[in-house]
């Protein structure tokens, strides 16, 4: 040592390293700083749905090594649901990558709720959110005036049903439907509604004089005036048919002359208001008392088995019949139709529902052996033997008896008037009956 020196003591500064990393561990940078000294961080990262909001932990005066990760907010997002109208249903507001939570299922009228437009399972916008609807569907069933069905149409609610080809009714007129299905919200029937046609019944006198003119529904039966007079003569009734009204029609006054009588060998004049003449037999009887031939209803030859199977105006079973159908609008039996017609060459007729009853409510009904002794206002009578019926074979013989009328009966197409006779009771009766049975006849004219 040749002089006084001072020695000064040496340092190198500690090193260390600061890692910065982002949210999933992904090292954005690394850096070597001194003992103390400040680190610079990277470029802001970014991340999508979130906001960088810095960094987890200071590096201002770093002492140690450290990493130093980033930190986030997540996004929010508004998620809104609203109804088929537009109409807010809930407004809720998402972080981002989360699940918005759906309102209670809405409900519209005449639809089902089906979900919604879109999936909210994991929220990245601003999203709208709309209830999805199936419209409920019915059946509108259009029938004609008897029930039977015209056309069956599935409709969407709301919406308009389409009705088929305007129907067609004889002696009628279609004038509409009778309630609306332009707007559907149910199951419905849809009914034809009719008018009936209108006809006009002329009665007239002797000369040609018009004693009354009505004007008559399709099927009904006009009123006759009061019996006219005629000098030297006896009103006896009408001449034309006016119980069942089909067509415009002339009743004549039928008169006889004084002192002549309307009963011949094979008719009575009992006396009655129509001035009916009943047939002193049956058809087909060789007396009074004899039961003569039985019939179906519509059937011109006598026979001794009745069915539906061999029914003439019938396929076989009760309800299909080819005629008088009851939408055929015949109600009456056809001259061509009416055994009695037929049989005697247009001088007989079957009898109608309205000159049975004549019979029964204006006549004296007296039981007499196997059969019924009818007596007139006037004391004249005719006998109305009980000669039973046929089912498969002849029944009720000596105890009942059933006798056709020309009538079908109103509302059931496979049945017909009849009057209905038996020793149990007073007088007989009119009644329905299966138009396949075997009956007697009495002719009227």
């Amino acid at each position: 040592m040749k002089a006084d020196m001072t020695v000064t003591a040496l340092y190198s500064a500690a090193k260390y390293t600061v890692k910065f990393v982002d949210w999933d561990g992904k090292t954005l940078k690394t850096e070597e700083v001194e003992h103390g000294k400040a680190a610079t961080a990277p470029t802001n990262p970014t991340r999508t749905g979130y906001t960088f909001t810095g960094w987890d932990k200071t590096f201002a005066s770093v002492k140690a090594d450290m990493t130093v990760t980033a930190l986030y907010s997540a996004a929010k997002y508004t998620v809104k649901f609203v109804d088929w109208d537009g109409k807010t249903l809930k407004t809720e507001e998402v972080e981002h990558g989360k699940a918005a939570t759906a309102p209670t299922n809405p409900t519209r009228t005449g639809y089902t709720f089906t979900g919604w437009d879109k999936t909210f399972t994991s929220v990245k916008a601003d999203i709208t959110v709309t209830a999805q609807y199936s419209a409920a569907k019915y059946t509108v069933k259009f029938v004609d005036w008897d029930g039977k069905t015209l056309k069956t149409q599935e409709v969407v609610y709301g919406k308009a049903a389409t009705a088929p080809t305007s129907p067609t009714r004889t002696g009628y007129s279609f004038t509409g439907w009778d309630k609306t299905f332009t707007s559907v919200k149910a199951d419905m029937t849809v009914t034809a509604q009719y008018s009936a046609a209108k006809y006009t019944v002329k009665f007239i006198d002797w000369d040609g004089k018009t004693l009354k003119t009505q004007e008559v529904e399709h099927g009904k039966a006009a009123t006759a005036p009061t019996n006219p007079t005629r000098t030297g003569y006896k009103f006896v009734g009408w001449i034309g048919d006016y119980g069942n009204v089909v067509s415009d029609v002339t009743v004549t006054a039928k008169y006889e002359k004084k002192g002549t009588t309307t009963e011949d060998k094979d008719g009575v004049d009992l006396g009655l208001p129509s001035g009916t003449i009943w047939a002193k037999t049956n058809l087909g009887a060789k007396n009074e008392k004899d039961a003569g031939d039985f019939f179906a209803w519509g059937e011109k030859d006598n026979r001794e088995s009745f069915s539906w199977e061999n029914y003439g105006l019938g396929e076989g079973t009760w309800d299909k019949m080819t005629k008088y159908t009851g939408k055929d609008g015949k109600k009456k039996l056809a001259a061509e139709d009416d055994a009695a017609k037929v049989r005697t060459k247009n001088v007989w007729r079957m009898p109608t529902k309205a000159e049975m009853e004549e019979l029964i409510e204006k006549c004296t009904w007296k039981l007499e052996g196997e059969g019924f002794r009818v007596t007139g206002p006037n004391g004249k009578s005719i006998y109305l033997p009980l000669g039973g019926l046929y089912m498969e074979s002849r029944e009720e013989e000596g105890t009942k008896g059933m006798y056709w009328g020309a009538d079908i009966w109103e509302g059931s197409e496979w049945m017909s008037v009849s009057m209905y006779l038996s020793n149990e009771r007073s007088k007989g009766q009119t009644h329905w009956t299966h138009r396949r049975m075997g009956l007697m006849i009495r002719p009227v004219k």
